[in-house]
């Protein structure tokens, strides 16, 4: 995983930071060190590197459906997955980053989940009460990764059957990978619904964020 000294998060205009345990100090965030900042937004989407390089930039920032005049779109190569993600952030959002954190690097959430070693097959997760990201690898290779808005629990499910469907993860083992706090509910249900499929169902170390 992630060196968890070095990552920030950004949801709905707060600065996260993941909580050491061990750690003395209540907030040892330092503004002028470098961080790579985890930003939530919506809009955002993988292309492989040959298509990436044969198309029209404003093509890309219609498809992710943002106005221009508002937004910023950034982009960054992911050498794992052979592909750009490019990512539209709302300008007042990007420049407030930039003067509070002139040393970090901007990088969008989704990354957070790609950005680790992975199973043949797998389907990983992380939710805050509104929204999920959830990516699906098959044989090694990502099949896709996504976010939706969610409410409640039948929305989490919904969600990640469906990307299990969609992945062609059906009729295969797999394991599934939560990321942040445990959460016995979907633990229970997944298990009901899988278990004779399940490689393992496990989860990464809880993430205990807290705000600055």
């Amino acid at each position: 995983m992630n060196n968890f000294n070095d990552i920030l998060f950004l949801f709905d205009d707060s600065i996260y930071y993941i909580e050491n345990e061990n750690s003395l100090k209540s907030n040892p965030i330092k503004k002028e060190n470098s961080y790579n900042i985890h930003v939530d937004t919506s809009s955002f989407t993988l292309i492989p590197e040959q298509i990436f390089k044969n198309i029209n930039p404003s093509e890309i920032h219609t498809f992710l459906g943002r106005d221009e005049n508002e937004y910023s779109f950034l982009e960054y190569f992911l050498p794992k997955e052979n592909a750009y993600l490019i990512w539209a952030i709302e300008k007042n959002q990007l420049q407030n980053l930039e003067s509070h954190y002139p040393a970090s690097n901007l990088l969008h959430f989704s990354s957070f989940l790609l950005n680790d070693n992975h199973y043949k097959n797998e389907v990983r997760f992380f939710k805050t009460a509104s929204f999920i990201y959830i990516s699906a690898i098959k044989n090694q290779k990502l099949q896709l990764v996504n976010r939706f808005k969610i409410e409640g629990l039948d929305d989490v499910l919904y969600y990640i059957l469906s990307v299990i469907k969609e992945s062609d993860l059906i009729n295969q083992s797999f394991d599934i990978i939560e990321i942040g706090m445990i959460d016995r509910e979907i633990e229970s249900k997944l298990k009901s619904i899988f278990g004779s499929k399940l490689t393992e169902l496990y989860h990464q170390k809880p993430l205990k964020l807290k705000p600055l």
